[in-house]
């Protein structure tokens, strides 16, 4: 199935796109790139001498999904946070089935995630079979579509 010929113009008000990221506040630190050089070590001060980093960043993931007339609510993960096939259904999927965005409707929209394991997986495919009717199945979407998806990109 070649989807830029099947999905049509009328199709676009009824897509969701989904996908989730990480997003890290904070940097990484290396202590050999955070040396403090001078003369003496008695003309450095303290705050200088002795600094306190954190061994990592402060990370979450985050689950999103956006269509023609705007984006869902934002689904916070724990950090730390593993997505597999039963995590992606019951933490990201369900909560965003109960709330879609503008009011589309599970059973005429168009759902289209990309070929992630936690995606794939067919257990989810199952579910979505199930929940959403029209969504676009594993099998259809091409290999390397990251070009497909403007959570890619940017929201």
């Amino acid at each position: 199935m070649n989807l830029r010929k099947t999905i049509r113009m009328s199709d676009v008000p009824n897509m969701l796109f989904l996908d989730e990221c990480y997003i890290c506040v904070g940097k990484y630190f290396n202590y050999q790139n955070e040396r403090c050089y001078g003369y003496l070590l008695e003309t450095i001060s303290d705050g200088k001498k002795f600094k306190q980093f954190p061994k990592t960043a402060l990370c979450a993931m985050v689950f999103g999904a956006v269509s023609f007339s705007g984006r869902s609510p934002l689904v916070v993960l724990n950090s730390g946070f593993s997505l597999n096939q039963h995590t992606h259904k019951d933490s990201c999927l369900k909560p965003m089935l109960e709330d879609l965005p503008y009011g589309l409707e599970a059973n005429s929209a168009i759902l289209y995630q990309d070929k992630a394991p936690c995606h794939a997986a067919a257990t989810v495919q199952a579910f979505l079979k199930e929940k959403m009717p029209c969504f676009i199945p594993n099998a259809d979407i091409p290999p390397n579509s990251p070009d497909f998806n403007p959570l890619d990109y940017c929201v």
